[in-house]
């Protein structure tokens, strides 16, 4: 099962949020290097190949959205979060998504 986007808590009990969105990119780069021609087609032309992660947390610190981007982190929300904020992040995930589509469809068809 894969998602494409992720509210990550930063504070979570037993593993915190980066550690979790570091382990989360390891296991994706795992997978990739064992994926089959057809599978890497499937998932280029389906969707980006990353799950787009989202900071949740308290702190507004740039200290910490720095620490979440340096963990594999693609955006940052400050609880408690606002309806904006979230809408926000789903525009931001959606534009990456379409310059990802252009970009890869462009360098399929030059293949």
């Amino acid at each position: 099962l894969r998602y494409n986007m992720v509210f990550m808590d930063v504070s979570m009990p037993e593993m915190d949020g980066l550690s979790a969105t570091r382990a989360i990119r390891k296991r994706f780069e795992k997978q990739k290097a064992g994926e089959t021609k057809v599978e890497v087609l499937e998932r280029q032309l389906l969707r980006p190949p990353w799950a787009w992660i989202v900071a949740f947390t308290a702190s507004s610190s740039e200290a910490e959205k720095e620490d979440c981007m340096d963990a594999g982190m693609d955006d940052h929300v400050t609880k408690p979060a606002i309806k904006e904020a979230l809408v926000v992040a789903m525009e931001q995930y959606a534009e990456a998504c379409t310059i990802w589509h252009q970009s890869s469809s462009g360098g399929m068809k030059g293949q």
